[in-house]
């Protein structure tokens, strides 16, 4: 599965424009008037590097929550489910296997990489919430990647 994760292509580019004409739409705003404090504090939406990462944590908790098709959970792989990684200790932090991928386009696109980068970049408490806390894994995954916010 390919996970469209490098925010400098065509696609990401035109987005992030529908994004900013939205927030101008519904706030009323003329179209060179500054709107990023409208969209942090007023919409709470997240910029678009961040919408993604959000989106990709949030399908990893499902795939851990056993909520997704099994190939995906199969992607999601503990460190704890390894032989010889039993015993590091970020076996103990609830990371996941991170596979080894011979291009870049693999290790920026996949979700099978970037998946597990972008968990085990995540802080610990965050990772261990329990399977029933989805909407607090939501809520507080929303103000973690809120917190390193950029303009628009």
């Amino acid at each position: 599965m390919i996970v469209k994760h490098d925010v400098y292509n065509r696609h990401a580019i035109m987005f992030h424009r529908h994004h900013r004409a939205a927030a101008r739409l519904i706030g009323g705003f003329r179209k060179f008037d500054h709107i990023s404090h409208y969209v942090r504090d007023v919409l709470h939406w997240l910029p678009f590097p961040q919408r993604i990462s959000y989106r990709v944590a949030s399908l990893v908790w499902r795939c851990l929550s056993g909520w997704e098709p099994s190939y995906l959970r199969e992607l999601c792989r503990p460190l704890s489910s390894c032989a010889g990684r039993r015993t590091l200790r970020s076996s103990a932090h609830g990371n996941l296997v991170v596979p080894f991928a011979r291009s870049t386009t693999m290790q920026t696109r996949s979700f099978s990489v970037v998946g597990p980068k972008t968990w085990n970049g995540l802080q610990v408490d965050l990772r261990h919430l329990p399977n029933g806390a989805c909407a607090q894994f939501h809520h507080f995954l929303k103000t973690v990647l809120g917190q390193g916010r950029e303009r628009l």
